[in-house]
């Protein structure tokens, strides 16, 4: 995975430091070196006053290759449930929503290269925000 148009990133140090973790983990996958590039590159702050995905979070988004947008839950791999709207952060969509605000678009190449622009549209933040 590669990314195309690199919005700037925000990430929250204590997501920064398990997402961190996740990508080493992850190892020598596509979307464990793109999750570790994206990391490589966000600013990481303690806290921040504007709304950014982070894990937790509801994320209203819209592919650009589908209708209509989509509203996910951004979880760790072990809370991932389709099912209930919750996704990866070690999925392709997980992984390019990471650090985005709202309205901000990022357009990247999933791992079969297709290439995917996703707009955030809303971020309402987790309970323990």
């Amino acid at each position: 995975m590669r990314t195309s148009y690199k919005p700037p990133l925000t990430v929250l140090k204590a997501d920064f430091e398990k997402l961190s973790k996740l990508a080493d983990l992850a190892g020598d996958t596509p979307v464990g070196r793109y999750l570790e590039h994206e990391l490589e590159r966000a600013e990481v702050v303690p806290e921040t006053s504007k709304p950014v995905v982070r894990l937790g979070s509801r994320v209203r988004y819209h592919d650009l290759t589908r209708p209509s947008p989509v509203q996910i839950t951004l979880v760790m791999p072990h809370e991932a449930d389709i099912t209930e709207g919750k996704v990866s952060v070690l999925t392709p969509v997980g992984a390019a929503l990471i650090g985005l605000a709202e309205g901000q678009r990022i357009t990247y190449t999933m791992p079969w290269g297709q290439e995917r622009t996703l707009a955030v549209v809303k971020i309402d933040e987790p309970d323990d925000a």
